[in-house]
């Protein structure tokens, strides 16, 4: 019977590097005032546009849609107000996944432009 040994690469283990020490990073809570300063200061002031203009533009549709649909349509008042909420519901609902792509494309855009500047 023959027998062969294991090749000598494999009998000998490979060395492994020695791992770098760490560095301590001192690691602290945030505060709301670190919004309005540095690089959140930006990105801050363009979420609050885009809330406020959100906002601005439901509460519009939200009292002014079931006047349009008793002037425009001439539906009775109950059913103005029905179809109006509905109608305001679909909006606020397309509304804010309209916000929701408008906050996720300046994100990264603002993302991509610093990565360019580094």
């Amino acid at each position: 019977m023959i027998t062969t040994s294991p090749p000598r690469s494999a009998a000998i283990p490979a060395r492994q590097p020695k791992p770098l020490p760490a560095d301590v990073v001192q690691t602290s809570r945030g505060r709301c005032i670190e919004l309005f300063r540095g690089v959140y200061l930006r990105r801050t002031l363009t979420l609050a546009a885009i809330w406020a203009t959100a906002y601005f533009f439901n509460d519009g549709i939200d009292s002014w849609l079931p006047t349009l649909c008793r002037s425009f349509f001439h539906l009775s008042v109950s059913t103005a107000l029905g179809a109006g909420g509905s109608l305001a519901t679909l909006y606020a609902i397309f509304g804010v996944g309209a916000v929701v792509v408008a906050i996720f494309a300046i994100e990264t855009r603002e993302k991509t432009l610093e990565e360019i500047s580094r």
